[in-house]
């Protein structure tokens, strides 16, 4: 046993190491622990070993006796100052009969019975306590006896310091005559550490000599230089570079050298406060006789600091568990290896913030009734003597009456009983001081293992993963302990995973640092530049070879499986080999739910009730239940694309919705699923079902059913569009005979002949379950209205419902969604508002841009502040909203133009941004009439110009372009000539023509000369206009009610009303 170790460190160390060789096999039987404790114990605890002889055989004593007994001894000791004292006639004693050094790692089995020349049991009348005569009592008032016989023997006690450390500063102490015996002063104006006493250094190097100049101006002389061995509560301690000056009367500790050290002095009233680097306090110093003395013993309160510090570790060790009910697992020993003794006045903060509930109130009051019925006491007859059941008894759960259950209970022969409904508070015959684990398996449980949450720990890296010079450890954390194997779940920080592993050792006093990365240090140790643990005998040497052999909790789950037991999870299920079998290898049952919808009509009224059993696809696996989930839709783009050629050719567009398309798609994996809820087959409770064709909610199903339609059509005869996935065409020859477009469930077809598009849902309808909506009058939101001369497009219901969730359906109307002017930024001191109402309306008004392309500017640009929005953002919000209320009825209007020809226009706003000057770019694209494609988006780089702004719009607008192209050729709509994109800025379109200006454009984006690619190949014109004509100006800035009106109209923003009229 180490000088500085506590009983409880060394039992714990000891314990280890016995339960190592346990675990290899090798019987190792109490009574040899035993005789190891006993041999290995410090000379401090001789006086116990000999009282313990004389009460009773020490070859029948058990280890936890012996164990109380020594910590009592330690805690005796740790509470009074008179141990020192004793200890200094203990080491005079053996300075004068020169016994050995190690009496007390002697066999114990030899030692002599103690005699009536020790005192018997006589009380002493100095001290009253038996065991010594009072000629060696160490609080004796006669003169003479504490005083050493001469100083001979004084100088033999500090000589042998080795062994006696604790005894020699005692001694030194003791001798109140001799320099420096008045313990350690703190000194402000002292350079270094000095002492006058040259017997209590443990080393010294007489040939540093130097000069001190002291406070009259004279020099004395340092005789040597070294480290000063003395004695604390906690152990020994050594002081380094200490002075050895003769010609002082006093040990000086220099507050100087501390402060150069790291730590921190603080003078405050009547005390001194020294903490450590780390900012962990390390001694309070009390000021006597106008100075500070550092008492370096401090028994009583380190050894009540040392009691309270392990009461709060046990405490948090065990999730913060209340005082009161370790004390009573101390006092009715329920567990093993716990600590001896708890202090419930300890207050720990983090239980106040979370389980702090109301005081008692009094039991006794001053007020007493004085007239009848004044205070009135009541109470209820009971207990009832009356014998209770043998039985279990369990709450009415689904799980408790099943037939299963129930046909379990009868042939174990348990008698089984059922709480009333709603009234579980039925309590069953108390454990008498038991723990659940004592009262099931027989013994008590050890809580060894037990380490704080959270704590700093060091995960030993195995041989194979580590090379002769790597690191042996790696820091971690400990968040857990695993149900399945003998180890602790580490959380690696560098790589955020956990581990599981036995070799690992805790600092459960230390955190990890979070924001530095790096583990918080800790100092437990009193000055750790200075001074240093002297350790008496060589540390325990441990086989750095992995144990070969552990223990499982196979034998412990069998033993507490007295009947089967249902698993709660899959990793429940995976670890019996039972329910193993019953699952397929590698597969994991995956949850089911019932979902319920009502399905509106266009104009908000009910359409129908649906039910639909979804899986709950958040469990699955990558790998193991999918792989690829990404399955295309249409874009708008192309739906209103497709809606412009409908009216251009006269064309009706018809609408088809395959009813629960997903169930029709087929799985490649092997998916299993619970019996639904309300569904489960009588009997067959523990069954699941295997998934041949998939269900809402797993991940891979839109894929699987786009699979499914897309080889169906093809298999029609339908061609798929490259460039769009989910538009297939059917042609013969040059003539388009039907398009369809997909988008998920929903289907727009349309085409020229009304037979072959009548074939087509009949072939649809005989492989899926269809509902044949007839003309397209409503989809995605989108309300259809179809003219004699074209059809509109409009979201009237959806944008009276934004105003009504806003509460804006009363407001006043205004005739632009934006002021003139306005440039939105994320500075400024506004108020800040509500995120989520904020981003709700910016969604719902992205939403309405389907058709509304004349607020898409005013939208967007309230889409760059969904991070920082404030008063002034959403006051910009409620004017758009303030828009809608006066143009609920607009929308866009496709009619019938002469040719299908594409054209485009494209504008910016150069540095219209004010939180980084970024532009804005906008265009938009027609087939003659209204505009079916458009765009308004911040640029990603800094415009140096205004013509490197229009030229990166221009390439944005050219991209699109381009795949509108090719839309349009696999509609066999090809265009024969170059597309006309009008652009207002002359230095744009002369560099897409020509590389000039070569000083102000080497630093465009090689991808932005796509321009003048597509120029040279004829499939782009880049044409000037001027700025009045350039309809994309809409998107890039907020303009005055006349130019916005107009720009409107070239969009082919109106009402139906004022269509009908035309």
């Amino acid at each position: 046993m180490k000088e500085e170790e506590t009983v409880k460190q060394y039992s714990d160390r000891i314990m280890a190491v016995v339960n190592s060789i346990r675990l290899l096999g090798e019987q190792f039987s109490e009574a040899r622990i035993v005789e190891k404790v006993l041999s290995t114990l410090p000379e401090r605890y001789e006086a116990k070993i000999l009282s313990l002889e004389d009460s009773r055989d020490l070859t029948t004593i058990s280890l936890t006796e012996l164990i109380n007994a020594l910590y009592s001894q330690e805690q005796r000791r740790a509470s009074r100052m008179e141990e020192h004292q004793e200890g200094a006639f203990q080491a005079k004693a053996k300075a004068t009969s020169s016994t050995s050094a190690h009496k007390g790692k002697k066999n114990w089995k030899n030692r002599p019975k103690p005699d009536a020349a020790r005192g018997g049991d006589r009380l002493c009348r100095f001290c009253k306590r038996p065991g010594h005569p009072e000629a060696r009592c160490c609080v004796s008032t006669l003169p003479g006896q504490n005083q050493p016989q001469h100083k001979g023997e004084e100088a033999r006690v500090a000589e042998d310091t080795s062994d006696h450390e604790e005894q020699v500063f005692a001694v030194s102490c003791l001798a109140g005559h001799n320099k420096g015996s008045k313990g350690w002063l703190l000194d402000s104006g002292c350079t270094n550490h000095m002492s006058p006493d040259a017997s209590i250094f443990k080393t010294l190097d007489k040939s540093c000599k130097t000069r001190v100049k002291i406070g009259n101006g004279q020099f004395i002389n340092a005789k040597g230089k070294g480290e000063v061995l003395i004695c604390t509560a906690t152990g020994d301690k050594i002081i380094k570079n200490v002075l050895l000056v003769p010609e002082i009367d006093r040990n000086l500790l220099s507050i100087a050298q501390l402060l150069e050290k790291g730590y921190s002095v603080v003078l405050k009233g009547q005390e001194c406060q020294i903490t450590d680097p780390n900012g962990s306090s390390l001694m309070t110093v009390t000021m006597s006789d106008k100075c500070f003395e550092v008492d370096w013993s401090g028994d009583s309160h380190s050894a009540h600091t040392a009691s309270t510090e392990n009461t709060k570790l046990w405490h948090q060790r065990l999730g913060h568990s209340n005082f009161k009910s370790m004390a009573r697992m101390v006092s009715k020993e329920m567990v093993e290896n716990f600590t001896k003794t708890v202090h419930i006045e300890d207050v720990c903060e983090v239980c106040q913030m979370g389980k702090q509930a109301r005081l008692p109130f009094p039991t006794n009051t001053t007020w007493r009734a004085s007239s009848k019925l004044e205070l009135v006491h009541t109470d209820v007859y009971g207990p009832m003597r009356t014998e209770s059941l043998s039985g279990n008894r369990s709450d009415n759960g689904a799980e408790y009456t099943s037939a299963q259950f129930q046909a379990l209970c009868n042939n174990a022969g348990i008698q089984h009983q059922l709480t009333n409904v709603y009234t579980p508070q039925l309590p069953t015959k108390a454990l008498e001081y038991k723990t659940l684990f004592e009262a099931w398996f027989g013994f008590k449980p050890s809580l060894a293992h037990l380490k704080v949450f959270g704590c700093l720990c060091y995960n030993h890296v195995p041989a194979v993963k580590r090379d002769k010079l790597s690191k042996r450890t790696k820091p971690g954390i400990l968040v857990g302990y695993n149900s399945v194997k003998k180890g602790y779940r580490i959380l690696d920080p560098s790589t955020n995973k956990v581990q599981v592993s036995r070799d690992v050792v805790f600092d459960e006093k230390a955190y990890w640092n979070w924001e530095r990365n790096q583990p918080e240090a800790t100092s437990e140790e009193l000055m750790t530049d200075q001074f240093d643990s002297e350790q008496n005998e060589p540390d325990m040497v441990f086989d750095d070879e992995p144990v070969r052999g552990t223990r499982t909790l196979a034998k412990i789950y069998e033993r507490a499986h007295v009947a089967q037991e249902e698993p709660n999870c899959f990793e429940d299920a995976e670890a019996h080999e039972g329910w193993r079998q019953a699952i397929p290898d590698k597969r994991k049952v995956i949850g089911v739910k019932w979902v319920f919808r009502a399905k509106q009509n266009a104009d908000g009224s009910l359409n129908k009730l649906k039910a639909r059993l979804v899986v709950k696809g958040f469990s699955q696996k990558y790998g193991l239940d999918y792989i690829e989930t990404f399955a295309p839709v249409a874009r708008l783009d192309t739906v209103r694309l497709l809606v412009a050629l409908a009216a251009q050719r006269q064309w009706i567009i018809h609408q088809l919705d395959v009813k629960s398309a997903f169930l029709n798609s087929f799985l490649e994996e092997e998916i299993y699923i619970d019996q639904p809820q309300g569904f489960v087959v009588s009997g067959k409770e523990d069954m699941v079902y295997r998934l041949k064709k998939a269900l809402y909610g797993l991940k891979q199903v839109p894929r699987a059913w786009y699979s499914r339609i897309d080889s169906y059509l093809v298999s029609l005869g339908f061609e798929r569009s490259s460039s769009e996935p989910t538009l297939y065409v059917k042609k013969k020859q040059a003539e388009t005979q039907l398009i369809v477009s997909l988008y998920v469930d929903d289907l727009l077809v349309t085409g020229g002949d009304q037979n072959i598009l009548a074939v087509f849902k009949a072939k649809m309808k005989e492989m899926f379950e269809m509902s044949d909506l007839g003309q397209m009058t409503y989809f995605l939101g989108m309300e259809v209205q179809r003219t004699q001369n074209g059809i509109f497009l409009g979201q009237k219901t959806f944008a009276a419902n934004i105003l009504s969730k806003f509460s804006m359906e009363n407001c006043k109307p205004t005739s632009t969604p934006m002021a003139v002017g306005m440039k939105l930024s994320s500075q400024g001191d506004h108020d800040q508002v509500s995120k989520s109402d904020y981003r709700s309306l910016v969604g719902c008004l992205l939403y309405l841009t389907a058709t509304r392309p004349d607020i898409m500017f005013a939208v967007s640009m309230l889409s760059r502040f969904m991070h920082c929005c404030n008063k002034q953002h959403l006051q910009a919000g409620k004017r758009v909203l303030r828009y809608l209320k006066g143009t609920l009825s607009h929308g866009l209007y496709f009619g019938k133009s002469e040719n299908l020809k594409l054209i485009g226009y494209t504008n910016s706003d150069w540095a219209g941004s004010k939180d980084d000057m970024k532009s804005t770019s906008g265009y938009a694209f027609t087939l003659g009439s209204a505009m079916f494609c458009w765009s308004s988006k911040k640029q990603s780089i800094v415009a140096q110009s205004t013509a490197e702004a229009e030229y990166v719009t221009t390439a944005n607008a050219i991209n699109q372009a381009i795949w509108l192209r090719k839309i349009l050729a696999d509609l066999n709509l090809y265009q024969r000539e170059a597309t006309e994109i009008f652009c207002d800025n002359k230095s744009a379109v002369a560099i897409a023509k020509n590389p000039v200006f070569h000083g102000r454009t080497k630093h465009f984006s090689i991808k932005l000369h796509v321009v003048r690619e597509m120029e040279q190949a004829r499939e782009i014109e880049l044409i000037h206009c001027n700025s009045e004509d350039q309809i994309a100006d809409i998107f890039t800035k907020a303009l005055n009610e006349s130019r916005f009106i107009k720009l409107k109209e070239e969009l082919g923003v109106s009402s139906m009303k004022t269509k009908e009229e035309c």
